[in-house]
């Protein structure tokens, strides 16, 4: 699949996700929902060219869509999660994906039922230590087969993200959205205050 037909749901939070994929090039058509109409409106104005879902229901059955990812309230994540796997198409869920272990035993078999395959999840506890302590970072590498210079490390946390990475040479991106000071002899190589400005600054660094 060289692109993707992709639904964005939940214009709160995911709102900042909109303009993303509105201009990424591996995505073919971009449609939004949100239960509050004037939401979803609001974030077609500012960007163009999206079209809006009307219901969820009317998202999962269109046969055009490839893919979803769920913005949406945390208590709506795991019937969400499923109705999309259950509808044959890829999803991708804000965290937390399910607040218990039974939702996300539910999720796993949902995923075997449809043979999706998972490759190269990386947690703390693979890594046995966690940010900014730069192990993670390393396996992470060590596991993908890359190096320092082909990855970026974009994060909210001066101190858990972006010293992490610095420390094994990744490029970092620091999301600085309420302005914080910056406490640490550690200087991001990008700081930005929303994900829109990635997308204006980004070769800056590249």
């Amino acid at each position: 699949m060289s692109q993707v037909n992709l639904v964005l749901a939940g214009m709160g939070f995911g709102a900042a996700f909109a303009p993303i994929y509105a201009v990424h090039p591996d995505i073919a058509s971009f449609g939004i929902f949100d239960p509050a109409p004037d939401l979803a409106k609001n974030v077609a104005s500012r960007i163009g060219n999206v079209k809006i879902y009307q219901s969820f229901d009317e998202v999962l059955k269109d046969p055009k869509v490839d893919a979803v990812h769920l913005v949406s309230p945390i208590p709506l994540h795991v019937e969400q999660t499923l109705a999309v796997l259950n509808a044959g198409k890829h999803c991708a869920c804000t965290v937390p994906m399910a607040l218990s272990l039974n939702d996300l035993s539910a999720i796993v078999e949902a995923v075997k039922n449809k043979n999706i395959s998972i490759n190269n999840i990386i947690t703390s506890e693979d890594a046995k230590s966690y940010k900014p302590n730069e192990n993670i970072f390393k396996m992470a590498m060590k596991e993908n087969r890359l190096n320092a210079n082909e990855i970026i490390h974009i994060g909210d946390s001066i101190n858990n993200d972006i010293i992490g990475a610095k420390n094994v040479n990744i490029k970092t991106i620091w999301i600085n959205s309420n302005k914080k000071q910056n406490k640490t002899n550690i200087d991001p190589d990008l700081m930005v205050k929303n994900l829109t400005e990635i997308i204006d600054n980004i070769k800056k660094i590249m």
